[in-house]
């Protein structure tokens, strides 16, 4: 199958596996503004940075016992709307 590099939404730069990379979660923002004319209007960034590294495939090697990485699973579960089965 092989492997395949990532590029950074931000920076448009290619982030290669072992590279130290800055995560960041986004979530619709709720509010109706009846319009939508830059990607701001609809999402929003959840939580602090969190520092990772770029493990291939997609996939990232997180360090779990950062303070940003251990308040963004609180938020996630405080926010989480189960959906019915």
């Amino acid at each position: 199958m092989g492997s395949f590099n990532n590029v950074c939404a931000i920076s448009n730069m290619i982030i290669n596996p072992g590279d130290e990379v800055i995560l960041f979660f986004i979530q619709e923002d709720a509010r109706d503004r009846g319009f939508a004319c830059y990607p701001q209007d609809r999402w929003a960034i959840m939580n602090f940075p969190i520092e990772a590294r770029y493990a291939d495939y997609n996939s990232y090697t997180i360090d779990d016992t950062q303070p940003n990485y251990i308040e963004f699973l609180t938020q996630l579960k405080e926010n989480l709307v189960p959906l019915p089965m």
